[in-house]
């Protein structure tokens, strides 16, 4: 069972207040697929492992901790259009902002794993898409 809570949080970058959900507890069952994305119910939490501010669109695990030179990259015209990708689902958006955060203090792992979240966002929509039947 998984549960969540939804938290208030103030922005540190623009100092907005909006509420994201955030993950209590979760449980795992079966393994990872080949690609390390968890199995679910585990797999259904990555919307709580991103957070972006609708304001000013900071992007990070969680908003209310600023992350040093973030305020330099979520100004820049790549960043902010990346965050209204109309081809990517919301979340992947958030999850490649983030990345491109990451990448602006030199922290590559962490940007790269981003990039790994938003790329299982993006298979897992598709793939929930097509049992659906929609193109």
């Amino acid at each position: 069972m998984t549960l969540h809570a939804f938290i208030r949080k103030k922005c540190a970058l623009c100092g907005a207040i909006s509420d994201h959900a955030e993950l209590i507890s979760t449980s795992y069952f079966g393994s990872p697929n080949l690609d390390g994305r968890p199995p679910p119910l585990g797999r259904w939490t990555l919307d709580t492992q991103i957070q972006n501010c609708p304001s000013c669109g900071y992007c990070a695990p969680d908003i209310s901790e600023k992350i040093d030179r973030a305020s330099v990259a979520v100004k820049s015209s790549s960043y902010k259009k990346q965050l209204r990708e109309p081809e990517l689902p919301e979340l992947a958006d958030a999850f490649l902002c983030f990345s491109m955060i990451m990448e602006k203090v030199g922290n590559y792992a962490k940007a790269g794993l981003a990039c790994v979240h938003a790329a299982w966002v993006c298979d897992d929509e598709t793939t929930m898409l097509a049992r659906e039947g929609v193109e």
